[in-house]
């Protein structure tokens, strides 16, 4: 049996003033997800965001709303940014349907945009290096940090498709990465040597990588606190100029400030 509804949709450029005006009916909403807010804000910002059927609902008339129960996240954004986006609009929504909204699967950037895993794991984690208060990124991001690095990305991925476990995680990728960008008149050695190292080549292996390996075995668990010590380490041990170094410490205490500020001006962040 087919429900009836009064809801009437309006196409509506949402101004900052208006968005303003709007969240003042924002009173049984659920708790702003800061991240997404601020992500969407970015999306305003770079010209990415995109008008789709997904619209803000209201109880109550376009002439007397009553009640916000879906776009909060949105209406923050264009507040925060200062810009105005469009938007359908829903009118006469009934609050009955509030505990349906929001309730899939969340999309992940591959889902939106098709990119495969190892990449945007790879870029994921270089982005995090260079903005680790920013939760999600945005194709605009995505697409310099893979132009930046991207070339060097696919000629480690080309030179050593092979699985190891611990060592061809993204972290250590990552981190020879950095090595070969910034290091380019030996980007094909460094190459080699993540190729020995993962193919446990270890007598072919410059010292500073022999120290490597086991403190890859040994590091527990992932997420950031792993990455925190497998990007560092690896950098440390596929710079050439590191290659003779038999003891393998700890980065300086400025390490993530400086690898921040390389991969923020290389990828024009």
């Amino acid at each position: 049996m087919a429900m009836k509804t009064n809801m009437k949709p309006e196409l509506i450029e949402i101004t900052p003033e208006l968005a303003a005006k709007w969240l003042k009916y924002n009173t049984g909403n659920r708790k702003l997800p800061i991240g997404n807010m601020k992500y969407y804000a970015r999306l305003i910002e770079t010209g990415e965001f995109m008008l789709t059927h997904q619209a803000l609902a209201f109880t109550g008339t376009k002439e007397n709303p009553q009640l916000l129960l879906d776009g909060q996240t949105r209406l923050n954004a264009v507040v925060s940014t200062g810009m105005p986006i469009y938007q359908w609009v829903f009118w006469n929504a009934s609050a009955h349907t509030f505990p349906a909204l929001d309730g899939g699967k969340v999309r992940s950037f591959i889902d939106h945009h098709g990119w495969d895993k190892k990449k945007i794991a790879f870029v994921n984690i270089l982005f995090w290096l260079s903005k680790p208060h920013i939760r999600k990124i945005t194709k605009t991001e995505a697409d310099k940090i893979w132009d930046a690095f991207g070339s060097h990305f696919t000629a480690l991925i080309n030179e050593c498709p092979s699985e190891k476990k611990f060592v061809t995680c993204s972290a250590v990728r990552a981190g020879t990465v950095l090595a070969m960008h910034q290091n380019p008149d030996k980007a094909d050695e460094i190459c080699k040597i993540y190729r020995n190292l993962v193919l446990d080549r270890l007598n072919e292996l410059p010292a500073s990588i022999c120290r490597l390996y086991p403190k890859l075995l040994t590091i527990v668990g992932g997420g950031r606190d792993a990455i925190w010590v497998q990007v560092p380490f690896t950098h440390k041990a596929m710079t050439p100029s590191n290659w003779g170094l038999t003891k393998l410490y700890g980065p300086e205490s400025d390490y993530f400030t400086k690898t921040q500020e390389y991969i923020s001006k290389a990828a024009k962040l």
